[in-house]
C-alpha cells in the first residue's frame, strides 16, 4: 500500500509540475536559458530564411565560426559575414535575466570587434550588431524597463565607440531587409 501511495504522490507531483509549466507567464518562459536560446535560434533562422529567399547566393555566409586560419585565436562566431557586411545578432528585453542577455550581446560585440580590428584582410567594410528588442514595453515591470533602457543605451554607445553600427530591430523582416540592402549594393 505504501508503494501505491508513493507512486500516486509522484504522479500527482509530476502532473502538477507539467500543469504549472503550462501556466507560466511569458516573461518567465523567456527568462529560462534554454527557451531564450531556442527563441534566439528561431530568430536567426527566420532572418536567414528571409535573406536567402531574396539572395540565395549568400547561403554559405551564415553562422560562421571565427576560428579559421585567417583568424587564429578567435573562438566566437558571426551570424552573417557577407561580401560587405559582418553582423552578429543579440536579443535583449526587460527581464530579471537582463545581465545574462547583455553579456551575450557584449560577446557578440567582441566577435565583431575582432573582425573589424584584428582581421586585416576581411572584405567586410561594415560591422553591425543587430539587437532584437520587443516593440511594446508596456507589459513589462517599470523597474525592469529602466534597467533595460540603460543597458541598451550602454550597448549602443559601446558599439559606436568601437566603430560597429548598432541596429535595433523588432522583427526578422527588418534585420533581413538591412542585410539584403547592404549586400545588394556589393
Amino acid at each position: 500500500m505504501a508503494h501505491i501511495l508513493q507512486q500516486a504522490s509522484s504522479l500527482t507531483s509530476s502532473l502538477s509540475s507539467v500543469h504549472s509549466e503550462a501556466l507560466l507567464d511569458e516573461d518567465e518562459v523567456d527568462d529560462d536559458p534554454v527557451a531564450y536560446e531556442l527563441n534566439l535560434g528561431q530568430l536567426r533562422a527566420d532572418i536567414q530564411e528571409r535573406v536567402l529567399g531574396i539572395l540565395p547566393r549568400l547561403r554559405d555566409r551564415f553562422n560562421l565560426p571565427l576560428h579559421t586560419q585567417a583568424m587564429q585565436g578567435a573562438r566566437g562566431s558571426l551570424f552573417f559575414a557577407g561580401n560587405r557586411m559582418a553582423a552578429s545578432l543579440a536579443k535583449i528585453k526587460p527581464s530579471k535575466q537582463i545581465s545574462r542577455h547583455v553579456d551575450g550581446a557584449k560577446s557578440r560585440l567582441w566577435d565583431l570587434h575582432f573582425v573589424k580590428h584584428k582581421v586585416t584582410d576581411a572584405p567586410q567594410s561594415k560591422c553591425t550588431l543587430f539587437i532584437w528588442t520587443p516593440k511594446d514595453l508596456n507589459r513589462f515591470d517599470p523597474g525592469l524597463i529602466t534597467e533595460y533602457e540603460q543597458n541598451l543605451e550602454d550597448l549602443q554607445r559601446q558599439s559606436i565607440e568601437d566603430g560597429i553600427e548598432p541596429h535595433v530591430f523588432y522583427g526578422a523582416e527588418e534585420a533581413a531587409a538591412a542585410i539584403i540592402d547592404f549586400e545588394r549594393a556589393a
